[in-house]
């Protein structure tokens, strides 16, 4: 009998070793994960969001993908900031906001300024897949894409997107939303 103790005890103590590691690897997982995709400018993406009537989740996703919350990051092609905004877009997309912009660098225009980008895309193109496309390579890239039968079977949605760099980060933005669905449960 006390050998069966010695037993099931010892298989009681494994099973909440077990346990206790598997808790500390879940949620030790989740915090580096959470490390990885911050919510960085938080009260400036909900503000964003909320203008342009889009989810902040995927406000942080490409803000992430553009420019790993760096507001000083600029582009081979001179895009600046957070959302990565050339001067032409952000001129365009300041003169839609409903408050004074400050400059390209400062992070709340940033993020408002890139909102709206996002918003027009999505209007324009009607799927998030063409709208990030036309976000990283510009609407006349996507508008010829959907016109050519090689790229696009019904002239809406993309099958296949001939820039390498518009195609990873049209994949790397949609990773990344579902990550911070996922870890924060924003929609």
């Amino acid at each position: 009998m006390n050998k069966h103790l010695r037993r099931a005890a010892a298989l009681v103590g494994s099973l909440a070793l077990l346990c206790g590691m598997t808790l500390l690897l879940r949620y030790g997982y989740r915090r580096y994960l959470q490390s990885v995709y911050p919510l960085r400018y938080q009260q400036e993406v909900e503000k964003a969001a909320q203008l342009a009537g889009l989810s902040p989740s995927l406000l942080f996703a490409v803000m992430r993908t553009e420019s790993e919350f760096d507001p000083a990051a600029r582009s081979a092609a001179g895009a600046c900031g957070l959302m990565q905004l050339t001067e032409e877009t952000y001129q365009w997309a300041a003169g839609q906001l409903p408050f004074a912009a400050a400059d390209i660098w400062d992070a709340e225009t940033n993020i408002c300024c890139g909102a709206l980008v996002l918003q027009r895309q999505y209007r324009q193109f009607g799927n998030w897949e063409a709208a990030f496309a036309a976000y990283n390579a510009g609407g006349t890239a996507v508008k010829r894409w959907l016109a050519d039968p090689n790229c696009s079977a019904d002239g809406k949605t993309l099958q296949y997107i001939p820039y390498r760099e518009t195609r990873d980060f049209v994949q790397r933005v949609f990773e990344a939303q579902r990550m911070y669905q996922t870890l924060y449960a924003l929609l």
